[in-house]
């Protein structure tokens, strides 16, 4: 994630944050314990509007999603 310009970043977090909040994940804790169909449905999200649109690879979301939820 350190070739994003920080403009990127911050839009990416946002974009994050906000998919986030929409399945109530504040936390690691709430990200780990969501049911599968959940999980699935969530990740379909976060992949059109976050890895897809900011041209992220898997190991930049971890990343990202690791800052936002710690």
């Amino acid at each position: 994630m350190s070739r994003m310009n920080k403009k990127d970043k911050i839009a990416a977090k946002k974009a994050a944050i906000e998919i986030l909040n929409e399945y109530g994940i504040k936390n690691l804790n709430d990200f780990n314990s969501q049911d599968d169909e959940e999980g699935d449905e969530m990740y379909g999200y976060l992949k059109a509007g976050v890895l897809e649109e900011f041209d992220l690879d898997d190991e930049d979301m971890d990343e990202l999603l690791y800052e936002i939820l710690s």
